[in-house]
């Protein structure tokens, strides 16, 4: 079971340890891949996603048209910056924009090896979302699982009736739907809602101009690729932006990123 961080401990906002450093914890269960946490009155859950997911650029090693890599490329990029800016709509349709793109451009047959990996993937992230996460705590992350297994087996239905281009698509969008509940994905998700309820407090009031500047941080951090310090910064400014302001956590110094407005 993976652990249960309230918004009342100070455990909550050092949330970046949880995925491989118990200490200051030791009274919560750790989970090796995952992590819970409680903060808006909501459980925030995130699972490390698989390092050999497949991507839409996965699959234009497929193919011989020069145009479609930069075109990828560009629509990932884009994806990402939405992202980064909080909108996650348009980030889903760049990313499906980006995989069908990718598949369109096959033109050869990858062979079973990339699909193996691929299901191979989604499969350990549901093992260790099953095991690891209390879905009936979890429902939103519950109803993802099912949908993650569902467009697997597809994927899979379609490889061995030789239909590769729908394989490489569904895989591909399944990998997207699990690097949504990854600790970049509830970054951004715990961004949303502290800078929704900043506005909904007003910028004149308490803690407004550290919580705004914890969300540059949280952005940064996701921008230069480390989330698990953007989820720090993030769950702080949304600690505060609730009323539930807190102490700066004991972070042990070799888990502990560099000084700066929410650390050391």
């Amino acid at each position: 079971m993976i652990p249960l961080f309230s918004h009342r401990s100070a455990c909550a906002v050092s949330i970046c340890l949880a995925v491989s450093v118990t200490a200051g914890c030791k009274d919560l269960p750790t989970g090796t891949d995952s992590f819970q946490l409680e903060a808006d009155g909501q459980l925030w859950t995130a699972v490390v996603a698989p390092s050999d997911l497949p991507t839409a650029a996965s699959w234009l090693a497929y193919g011989k048209d020069p145009t479609a890599a930069p075109e990828v490329a560009a629509l990932e990029s884009e994806a990402a910056r939405a992202r980064i800016e909080g909108d996650s709509q348009r980030a889903q349709e760049l990313l499906a924009e980006a995989a069908a793109r990718a598949v369109r451009s096959m033109t050869s047959d990858p062979g079973p090896r990339p699909f193996l990996s691929a299901v191979a993937a989604l499969e350990e992230w549901d093992r260790t979302v099953r095991s690891e996460v209390d879905l009936q705590r979890a429902p939103e992350l519950a109803f993802a699982v099912e949908l993650v297994a569902r467009e697997r087996e597809s994927a899979r239905d379609a490889y061995l009736r030789g239909d590769a281009r729908t394989a490489a698509l569904l895989l591909t969008r399944a990998a997207d739907r699990v690097r949504e509940w990854s600790p970049q994905g509830v970054a951004l998700r715990v961004l949303d809602r502290a800078v929704a309820s900043l506005g909904e407090r007003g910028k004149d009031g308490p803690h407004a101009e550290r919580i705004e500047h914890l969300v540059r941080s949280a952005r940064e951090e996701l921008m230069h690729g480390t989330p698990l310090r953007a989820v720090q910064a993030a769950v702080y400014a949304l600690q505060l932006a609730d009323g539930q302001g807190m102490p700066e956590p004991a972070i042990p110094a070799e888990a502990r990123a560099p000084c700066g407005e929410y650390s050391c």
